[in-house]
């Protein structure tokens, strides 16, 4: 004889509330992915955007080298009252520490005070200023200096 059981027969009723149990579980694991998923999304955007930031200060103009305490560029507009003494002494202080210190500023600057004595120094005229090669014009300015 033929025996065929019906696989309705060998199951057992689940308890009540338990296939609502288990939706919510699957539900439950479904949403856990995809917050993962969300979450590793915006990870990555956040490492990218933060690579490419520091890449780009990296790459962008580069720093101005920083002596005494004040740039290259912010030497240039006041070594007239500097050379006139009209400073305070903080300033000059870090005005004379820069010049002692930059290898580009200092030999400008006694360059400057060679080649014009005690004339005045019109530092806002960017297109005469001999010190605003140190930073600005640094590739030309450098090897003009250094060539004399």
């Amino acid at each position: 004889m033929n025996e065929t059981t019906s696989t309705a027969d060998s199951w057992d009723a689940c308890p009540q509330g338990e296939l609502s149990r288990m939706a919510r579980s699957i539900k439950s694991k479904r949403r856990d992915k995809v917050i993962a998923r969300v979450i590793g999304a915006a990870g990555a955007v956040v490492i990218v955007a933060v690579s490419l930031t520091i890449a780009a200060q990296q790459l962008g103009e580069p720093t101005e080298p920083n002596f005494g305490g004040i740039v290259c560029s912010d030497v240039c507009p006041k070594l007239q009252d500097y050379m006139a003494g009209k400073l305070d002494e903080k300033l000059a202080g870090q005005i004379e520490s820069h010049l002692a210190e930059c290898p580009d500023c200092g030999p400008m600057f006694q360059k400057m005070k060679a080649e014009m004595g005690s004339a005045q120094i019109d530092c806002d005229d960017r297109s005469s200023c001999l010190c605003d090669g140190c930073f600005h014009r640094s590739a030309v300015a450098i090897v003009d200096v250094s060539a004399k």
